[in-house]
């Protein structure tokens, strides 16, 4: 067992700044309540936490000890929950790293102690300094330069040596893409390369769009993609240009960080918030933390559940979820979607706000919008589970929404199975997996009508249901189970015509007969 340490900082660093810190190490997760907290000293346990119960000891021992906040590792999903509730923001990082590393990366912060209160690394002036190194650059190669942050943002841009595009000159008038032409790029694979540790991409010309070729070179600091260069000139490209390029992103990559911190320390607040609803955790509270959003968050919604799956020799592009997060950010962006994000290390979650008030709905628009992110993802051989739950009414059934997509999801991903669907469309193979587990009450996935009037049971229900059942049991003689039901065979027929029309589920499918047959046997008899 490791033994517990505690280990003051060289200078006081907000939550972003310490992330930033320890970003070297993959599988880095963090969990706070609040990041508007300095940090000064940190409790280190990197005794994998297994239980809620060790991190409640733990969190107590932090209290006692007087630190700011803990650094553990191998967090797993239910201490999360748990994590997010505590006082002190909680680190995770994946098993692997040693005290000794851990300690001598934060100390190198000593080294840098005395610039901490310099002006020079406040936003703007980071951003300044952005700028004058993509200027320094443009002047040895010509053209022009664009840089963005790791959403694929403007953050800043050269000076102009010769013509630009249209392309460019939207993009700088909007700080930021215009879809049709982020739509461009995305469907070239421009960005899912980035994100998946590709670092110099050329991308195609467009003439229709007037869009000439570019040349894309990745910004990563701690082999973190932080932000993009984005060049274009009218003359063929060299393997100098690459060279200067990167030399200018190794430049950039520590204005871009500090540019970017006050941002970073602002998403997982809101990271935090949007998590506490999709688990229904403070409620309150995490409302009013996203009351400062652009998007009103309290509107109809589905949340779509991605897990990318991997198979034995798959050869292709590793993508982690921070960088799935990205990609699915601009994929909504360009298909004018609006989304909220949240994410574990597994897996990815959007909130898509895509239905009209009031009512229900079976979530086409939320499955457009995933089967676009699919083909995303499939342009660099990246397969996934992508699922969408059930319609949340409001903002405070969010927490129904994501376990219905949890589920279908968890299903296929123990199956290794790859798809694009509604939890709706999944009901029929999911139900019949369910009760060949010898469970007894009908499952969550079931149709949403459907499991309401089944819950209802009233005397129109029984009449109508009844009649399904008897001509599921004999389905290839309905003359027999009009017999059987004492009626007119034309009764039976307008009852299963009903029954399809009301609750949407075709009858004609064998999946679904046996899935249904298996409800009413189990559930209804």
């Amino acid at each position: 067992m490791s033994a517990i340490n505690v280990m003051r900082l060289p200078k006081s660093l907000s939550l972003g700044e310490l992330l930033d810190v320890l970003q070297q190490w993959p599988g880095l997760t963090v969990a706070a309540a609040s990041a508007n907290k300095q940090i000064t000293s940190l409790l280190i346990d990197l005794t994998p936490v297994q239980t809620q119960n060790d991190l409640w000891q733990l969190h107590e021992k932090a209290q006692s000890s007087g630190v700011q906040a803990i650094l553990t590792v191998d967090l797993n999903g239910h201490a999360v929950s748990v994590a997010r509730a505590l006082q002190l923001p909680v680190l995770s990082l994946q098993p692997g790293a040693s005290q000794s590393e851990i300690h001598t990366i934060l100390h190198q912060l000593g080294d840098v102690d005395s610039r901490s209160d310099s002006p020079i690394f406040t936003e703007e002036l980071a951003l300044e300094r952005v700028a004058t190194i993509a200027d320094r650059a443009v002047e040895l190669l010509g053209g022009h330069i664009l840089v963005e942050d790791e959403e694929f943002r403007v953050l800043a841009y050269s000076q102009i040596m010769g013509d630009i595009d249209e392309a460019r000159k939207q993009a700088i008038l909007h700080r930021q893409l215009p879809s049709v032409y982020q739509h461009i790029f995305n469907s070239q694979g421009v960005q899912a390369s980035l994100l998946s540790g590709v670092d110099v991409i050329q991308t195609e010309a467009v003439p229709e769009h007037g869009l000439g070729p570019r040349l894309v070179i990745s910004i990563r600091r701690n082999q973190r993609l932080v932000g993009t260069i984005w060049f274009a000139r009218d003359t063929p490209y060299d393997s100098r240009d690459i060279e200067e390029l990167q030399k200018t992103a190794d430049q950039l990559s520590v204005n871009i960080v500090e540019a970017l911190r006050a941002r970073r320390d602002e998403r997982i607040r809101h990271d935090d918030a949007l998590y506490n609803l999709l688990y229904g955790v403070s409620i309150p509270e995490a409302s009013n933390t996203l009351e400062t959003s652009t998007i009103n968050f309290r509107r109809p919604a589905h949340v779509i559940t991605i897990k990318p799956i991997r198979f034995d020799g798959d050869r292709a592009l590793s993508i982690e979820t921070s960088g799935l997060r990205v990609l699915a950010e601009i994929t909504s962006r360009s298909a004018h979607a609006d989304v909220l994000t949240a994410m574990t290390q597994e897996v990815l979650y959007l909130v898509h706000f895509g239905c009209a008030d009031g009512g229900s709905c079976e979530g086409l628009a939320s499955l457009l919008l995933a089967q676009q992110l699919a083909t995303s993802l499939g342009r660099i051989n990246v397969q996934a589970a992508i699922v969408v739950g059930k319609h949340a009414a409001d903002h405070t059934s969010l927490k129904e929404s994501r376990l219905s997509a949890d589920r279908v999801v968890n299903v296929l991903s123990t199956e290794q199975r790859t798809t694009t669907l509604t939890v709706g469309q999944a009901w029929a193979e999911l139900t019949i997996d369910f009760f060949l587990g010898n469970a007894v009450n009908a499952p969550d996935f079931l149709p949403t009508q459907l499991q309401t009037h089944i819950t209802r049971d009233s005397e129109q229900d029984r009449e109508l249901f009844r009649t399904v059942k008897t001509a599921l049991d004999y389905w290839t003689n309905l003359a027999y189970a009009a017999d059987v039901l004492e009626v007119h065979q034309n009764t039976i027929r307008y009852r299963l015509k009903k029954f399809q029309q009301v609750y949407g589920i075709d009858l004609q499918t064998p999946k679904s007969r046996l899935a249904l047959w298996m409800v009413f046997e189990k559930c209804y008899t």
